[in-house]
């Protein structure tokens, strides 16, 4: 009798706990369908035009098509460094392991407003600030420690004796790579891909520093919210979180696909 009530309690502890975090994002699918400027219940009428608008406006579309480009050239590159550190860490017997990972996480772990500060600084001195490639730079940085996180369990967890085989019957390591390594591991490195392109795609303090007029999806609202109240960035929030949703599915699709390909290799 005990156990059952502590276990209900527990259940309704974490369900008041998930309304709580998806409540504001609920409110603001609701407000984005609002026909009246200000948001307040009871709704009387339900329109699709500030969705509409936001597509129309000039700042909104050219900071997504900037968000879109940071987030696939940083979250490739980041996906290309994540994987040179797992593939050292996993196969290069490394001595101080652990403190390698220490010294390439160090850009998840510095505060994004010192980052933000020291890369500016940095970028003017060598002209990049200011620029598309600056806010793509600092993304792949930024990212590149949480790719390899997702890249490297499941590379350790591939059968290494596999790439023995094929290294004893006479094949290099190039081909060993692109064989073997890369179609068992491909899951994997899509994931990273995709978790840095998230990460890039919701990330405001390293834009916004060294984007300089080069603005992203994030820094465009950020803009807007210090403007008048335009009720067109509900319907630019909404969009958002529905893409990093999709992308964070697409992560763990992922994730568990590396997982059991590696298990069955």
């Amino acid at each position: 009798m005990r156990a059952g009530l502590l276990r209900w309690l527990w259940r309704g502890y974490i369900a008041a706990a998930v309304m709580f975090v998806f409540a504001p994002v609920l409110s603001l699918l609701i407000f984005s369908f609002q026909a009246s400027r200000v948001q307040s219940f009871p709704i009387t009428a339900f329109t699709m035009d500030w969705y509409r608008n936001a597509w129309e406006n000039p700042e909104v579309r050219t900071g997504l098509q900037n968000s879109i480009v940071v987030g696939v050239i940083a979250g490739l590159a980041a996906a290309i460094l994540g994987f040179l550190s797992a593939h050292l860490l996993a196969r290069g017997k490394l001595r101080y392991g652990n403190l390698y990972v220490a010294l390439v996480s160090l850009p998840a772990f510095v505060p994004l407003l010192l980052s933000g500060i020291a890369l500016l600084m940095y970028y003017q001195r060598i002209r990049l600030a200011g620029s598309l490639w600056a806010i793509i730079a600092a993304h792949s940085c930024f990212c590149s420690p949480f790719a390899m996180a997702v890249i490297r369990g499941p590379y350790e967890r591939l059968n290494i004796d596999i790439e023995h085989a094929a290294r004893n019957l006479g094949a290099g390591g190039f081909r060993i790579m692109f064989q073997i390594v890369l179609p068992q591991l491909w899951p994997a490195i899509a994931a990273g891909m995709l978790i840095s392109f998230l990460l890039s795609w919701d990330e405001f303090i390293l834009a916004w520093f060294v984007g300089g007029f080069q603005r992203t999806l994030p820094v465009v609202i950020y803009g807007m919210m210090g403007a008048s109240f335009n009720p067109s960035l509900n319907a630019v929030g909404v969009v958002s979180i529905a893409i990093s949703g999709l992308m964070l599915g697409a992560v763990f699709l992922l994730e568990g696909l590396a997982t059991r390909r590696a298990r069955t290799t």
